[in-house]
């Protein structure tokens, strides 16, 4: 089992100053125009076993969950993995092997 969240700074719902609040959903939305979301984070595959799960809060049924290899190890895995999202999680299904550094960028689409 993976667990990974990063986050960044958020509008808030509620602000007692408008025009301040304003600000910030600007700088918020500016930030996801340029790419910059909250839907990402990094796993490792497990070793001697098919399946990691992946936990994070974001993902739901209907996301897509992409996977970007970081290490050697990952990209000759890249091709024989699936990914199947869940509620705040997906089951990631891969070869077993001894390889502890099968590690993984992802991104989390939808919800």
């Amino acid at each position: 089992m993976s667990v990974s969240t990063k986050t960044k700074l958020a509008a808030p719902v509620v602000h007692p100053d408008s025009g301040a609040h304003r600000r910030l959903i600007a700088e918020v939305l500016n930030r996801v125009l340029d790419g910059a979301t909250n839907a990402i984070g990094s796993v490792t595959l497990a070793e001697n076993v098919t399946t990691t799960t992946l936990i994070d809060l974001r993902i739901g049924p209907n996301s897509t969950v992409h996977l970007t290899p970081e290490t050697a190890n990952a990209a000759a895995e890249y091709g024989t993995i699936y990914v199947v999202p869940g509620d705040k999680e997906a089951v990631i299904t891969h070869s077993s092997t001894a390889d502890t550094d099968k590690t993984f960028r992802y991104s989390i689409h939808g919800g």
